[in-house]
């Protein structure tokens, strides 16, 4: 239990508040049971024509980890691989981020955020909220050349949360004390096994705050428009419906996902002669993967 929550105490979260308690019930129930939540995996890329669909969906971890692992949660490096390869193949037209996720780990996202925009200019990204772009994955879904926002959708939640978990009292209880040796003045801060002291808390608010910088700096350059802007104006951290995200700036229409594969499907971009896709990705991504190494 405690390496899992550990995981979770130890970055700083672009995500729904109620995201990271679900997250954290989970864990708990995983440590009671030893049965890990239902996870679906990532879906694959779907080809609609010459249209790349790909899902963004759940939670989002920089990488592959033991949380991501036991839990099935998306990773933004394996987005970017996945952007990156359908930039490269002549058979798709227009990328779809299909998203339905509450944002994730803020490690990762700018970087996978710049991949996406690499990609404008040679092929076109559409960023959909279906039903949900919140948090990092609004970071990235900004990158897109165009974020639409279906009927129903929430959209935003622009902001970095962090959670401490103090387990001294925990353990006072199951009678185990923890002993922290260290080295560097500041090497042990935060632990969770000792309260938060208010040195500690103004180092952590100060990372938070640095990130938070950086996501909104992000968005205002995606969306064309100032940081104070981003900051004051695009819900301060809360989700907005679909008609509020587009009165605000967020989104550039409001579109169900049908409609929207229907409108790109006969784009002149959409109509590239559709040679036939390689049937895994993740051999496109090997040979991308490979040039860069040669």
């Amino acid at each position: 239990m405690n390496e899992l929550f550990a995981e979770i105490n130890e970055q700083p979260w672009a995500i729904l508040p109620s995201a990271i308690d679900k997250l954290c019930a989970q864990v708990k129930q995983y440590t009671q049971t030893g049965q890990p939540p239902a996870a679906a995996r990532e879906s694959e890329t779907v080809m609609s024509g010459a249209v790349a669909v790909v899902p963004v969906s759940g939670p989002l971890m920089s990488k592959d980890s033991f949380l991501a692992r036991v839990f099935g949660l998306a990773s933004s490096d394996r987005l970017s691989r996945t952007v990156t390869a359908l930039a490269a193949d002549p058979s798709v037209g227009v990328i779809v981020l299909d998203m339905d996720c509450p944002g994730g780990t803020v490690s990762g996202v700018q970087e996978c955020a710049a991949a996406i925009a690499a990609v404008r200019g040679r092929k076109k990204v559409v960023a959909i909220s279906n039903h949900m772009m919140a948090s990092a994955a609004y970071w990235l879904g900004s990158s897109a050349d165009e974020v639409i926002a279906s009927p129903s959708s929430l959209t935003g939640s622009i902001g970095v949360i962090s959670t401490h978990f103090n387990m001294a009292g925990a353990l006072e209880q199951a009678g185990v004390e923890a002993s922290i040796l260290t080295a560097g003045k500041y090497k042990g801060e935060g632990n969770q096994y000792q309260p938060l002291d208010d040195e500690a808390r103004s180092a952590m608010q100060a990372l938070i705050d640095g990130f938070y910088n950086d996501f909104t700096q992000g968005v205002a350059k995606n969306r064309d428009v100032s940081v104070s802007d981003v900051k004051n104006g695009f819900g301060q951290g809360r989700v907005l419906m679909a008609k509020d995200a587009k009165a605000a700036g967020l989104v550039d229409r409001i579109e169900s996902f049908d409609e929207l594969i229907a409108r790109l499907s006969t784009s002149k971009r959409a109509q590239t002669p559709n040679r036939r896709m390689a049937a895994d990705l993740s051999l496109i991504e090997a040979i991308h993967y490979g040039e860069q190494l040669s």
